[in-house]
């Protein structure tokens, strides 16, 4: 299963010429019993990836996996600075994270193991982390229907649930600098 899986992410996580899909993203937080969503695009090109949730206001944010490192950047109130967390992307390599799934090279069977369901309409694949105390994530789920990826969830430690549910995947003409970061100004940086 892990094969088969492996060869259906292979154009997103090589997008060679690039690709881009608006997505709708859900929070479902399990101590709150509280689901949110938010709205925005996500891109890959060579590896790379970048997510902009740009509604509601208050779910705005950025993040970009490149070559150099993993970049997430918080709007805070109107006054207050932006956040930004940096991993670098050897820690990001290293780590059985949820990005690497997208941007990694490694067979998923490498960290995971793979099952997969047949749906109606759709195969499920299910991803446990081999190693679960040194991971941050209890569970994956990636959905396909024919070679087309529908939506990719994940499970925390404390059972907390992120949905990335894909719109239509389009091929759009991208270059590595789209993929470059650099802090705003007065912004707080944080190094994991």
């Amino acid at each position: 299963m892990a094969e088969e899986l492996n060869l259906l992410l292979a154009p997103y996580r090589k997008s060679e010429g690039g690709l881009k899909s608006a997505l709708k993203k859900t929070f479902y937080q399990e101590f709150r019993d509280k689901t949110e969503e938010s709205r925005g695009e996500i891109f890959l090109l060579k590896g790379r990836l970048k997510i902009k949730i740009s509604a509601p206001e208050e779910h705005r944010s950025l993040l970009v996996v490149n070559s150099k490192a993993l970049w997430l950047e918080t709007p805070f109130e109107e006054g207050f600075p932006v956040a930004v967390t940096k991993l670098s992307r050897k820690n990001v390599k290293k780590s059985e994270g949820i990005w690497n799934v997208f941007v990694g090279n490694r067979p998923l069977s490498d960290g995971f193991e793979v099952k997969k369901e047949k749906k109606k309409d759709s195969a499920l694949y299910t991803l446990v982390p081999k190693e679960k105390v040194a991971s941050e994530i209890s569970k994956v789920e990636v959905e396909f229907r024919g070679d087309a990826l529908l939506s990719l969830s994940y499970w925390d430690q404390m059972e907390n649930k992120v949905s990335y549910i894909f719109e239509k995947w389009e091929k759009e003409k991208m270059t590595l600098s789209q993929f470059e970061y650099t802090p705003p100004k007065n912004s707080t940086v944080t190094n994991l």
